[in-house]
């Protein structure tokens, strides 16, 4: 599962993530669809109707998930990802609270960065980055100008194997972030502190949602299906 929403409340943040008015995105990879162009996409259970596109060919659906199915991505050691093309209207106008993040789980941790979900596309100004560093979970914001306004690894370390929740939510207005991690092996939670940051981010990015990927150019560069297996529910 990934998913992208606005919040109204801090309260509508429970982590299974119900689809209301203010989900902006929500993909649970329970089942997906081929074109007649061989396009593989899974559908979004937001009233948006954005589906996540595969970019590549190393992808299976497998039972091994939280909720239902989940999406193995670059099993073969690929370096597949999935696109969720923004139309410029999912973070514009961008105000108040909103929040990202879904369910991951890495058959490794590898010691390089691997991409979990990223606002972030070539040509366009980015907002969030998602990812594992040497198993840590890193945020990155962004502001107006493309400039990073916000990074931070948590100090809690991943485990290869295991289901995880990672979730953020970010207040625009009071210039906040707040990560949680929660572990589905043993049901404990990581809750971040409240953390601050200067410049505003950014206010309607234009920027592609990839999963499994940070932009086009990079995830080419960096070949992240040759680090790590990722897969997502």
């Amino acid at each position: 599962m990934a998913v992208i929403s606005i919040l109204s409340e801090q309260s509508d943040f429970t982590g299974e993530m119900p689809v209301t008015s203010h989900t902006e995105g929500l993909w649970r990879f329970n089942s997906g669809s081929v074109s007649d162009e061989n396009i593989v996409s899974f559908p979004d259970s937001s009233d948006y109707m954005r589906p996540a596109v595969l970019v590549g060919s190393d992808y299976a659906l497998s039972t091994d998930a939280v909720f239902g199915n989940s999406l193995e991505l670059n099993m073969a050691g690929s370096s597949s990802y999935l696109r969720v093309a923004n139309d410029a209207t999912m973070f514009s106008p961008l105000y108040g609270r909103f929040a990202f993040g879904g369910c991951f789980k890495l058959p490794t941790v590898p010691t390089t960065a691997v991409p979990l979900l990223a606002a972030q596309s070539t040509g366009q100004t980015s907002l969030f980055r998602l990812e594992v560093v040497d198993g840590h979970v890193t945020v990155m914001l962004c502001g107006a100008t493309g400039a990073t306004c916000y990074i931070y690894s948590e100090t809690v370390q991943l485990q290869p194997n295991r289901w995880y929740f990672i979730g953020v939510t970010v207040d625009t207005e009071g210039k906040t972030v707040q990560t949680v991690v929660g572990d589905y092996a043993d049901g404990s939670f990581y809750t971040s502190p409240v953390r601050t940051f200067q410049t505003a981010v950014n206010p309607s990015s234009s920027a592609d949602v990839l999963i499994g990927a940070w932009d086009y150019e990079r995830s080419e560069e960096r070949r992240v299906g040759k680090e790590c297996t990722v897969l997502c529910r």
